[in-house]
């Protein structure tokens, strides 16, 4: 191509002063000056190192949360769930050995905790012989348990 631009007698004048270097001819754009090249990679290298440093952020963050989940379900499992801002274990074993020093503090009252979980209702009422009565529609025992009341 170059040959054609140029003529044959001065492309061989060219060519003898090159020797057996190399040089490209552009003129299309696609080829960048190296400055401008170098700089385009170092702001790659910039975004790059944010990223990772996203990925790592987000990484810890995420682990924390798992732990924190995993510490709630070990404490509930073991009746210490409400305890659970007293443990500051960062792995399992040590959370295990804190929940058996934490139990042998409580002692008794961690057994009678743990009995203490159970449902129980707290708008029950008692029922006595007249309530009975009454949802049987017995009004026979109803009438005798308001005379005997009378008679105490």
């Amino acid at each position: 191509m170059l040959k054609e631009i140029l003529g044959e007698e001065l492309y061989n004048q060219v060519s003898q002063k090159l020797g057996n270097k190399k040089i490209d001819i552009v003129n299309s754009g696609q080829w960048i000056p190296k400055s401008k090249f170098d700089e385009v990679i170092k702001e790659k290298n910039n975004y790059k190192k944010q990223l990772e440093e996203i990925d790592t952020e987000s990484i810890s963050k995420k682990k924390q949360e798992l732990w924190e989940l995993e510490k709630e379900l070990i404490l509930d499992k073991q009746n210490l769930g409400e305890f659970k801002d007293f443990f500051n274990a960062s792995d399992t074993s040590t959370l295990e050995e804190q929940i058996e020093v934490f139990k042998g503090i409580l002692g008794d009252k961690f057994k009678e905790n743990k009995l203490d979980t159970n449902y129980k209702p707290d708008n029950h009422k008692q029922t006595d012989a007249y309530a009975e009565a009454k949802k049987n529609k017995d009004v026979g025992s109803m009438i005798g348990h308001k005379l005997s009341n009378i008679f105490k």
